[in-house]
């Protein structure tokens, strides 16, 4: 952000632009800087959940053992009682870090 500003700034010297005109260059370079952190973020975020979302859902108890779950070619454990309580902890923890 300080090179930019830095370049800013020399640009508006080079070209004789008034102070105004730079200031009002370097706001929009700022707040359109801004834009695109927040809507990276955004689309990171969305692609997170979306993911988790996939990975949580859809999975069906496997009709031939009650103790497994189906989602697809995948298969895994069910978890009941403080089991899944313990994962959904850590789950939550890896989450927010």
């Amino acid at each position: 952000m300080i090179k930019a500003m830095f370049l800013i700034v020399v640009g508006g010297v080079v070209l004789k632009l008034s102070a105004l005109q730079v200031v009002l260059v370097a706001l929009l370079y700022m707040a359109c800087s801004e834009t695109d952190d927040w809507i990276t973020k955004r689309a990171a975020k969305k692609k997170r959940d979306a993911t988790l979302d996939y990975e949580i859902s859809g999975w069906e108890v496997d009709p031939k053992d009650e103790t497994h779950e189906v989602k697809g070619e995948f298969t895994r454990i069910r978890l009941i009682g403080k089991g899944q309580i313990v994962v959904t902890r850590v789950a939550n923890l890896l989450w927010h870090l």
